[in-house]
């Protein structure tokens, strides 16, 4: 079976600390970042997924000026065709 979720790192836009978090894909083309404290939800079409680039970490950037960053993974690719 093949992970629906991804953990990694957030960071909230305010400050530089990253908060460990898992994203994942939900109902309405909708993406769910979720940590210990705190949960968003966003557009699937207002989320920017970085390119690929060597073994660099994905970073997915939020409208709010938030990311989302993590390995790169086959999941991104079903998400963002």
């Amino acid at each position: 079976m093949q992970p629906s979720t991804l953990e990694g790192d957030w960071y909230d836009g305010m400050s530089s600390r990253p908060r460990r978090a898992v994203v994942s894909r939900e109902a309405g083309d909708r993406l769910r970042i979720a940590s210990a404290d705190e949960a968003r939800e966003v557009a699937l079409r207002d989320v920017r997924l970085s390119a690929r680039l060597g073994a660099t970490p994905r970073v997915l950037s939020l409208p709010d000026g938030s990311r989302f960053e993590c390995h790169d993974s086959p999941l991104l690719d079903r998400w963002f065709p």
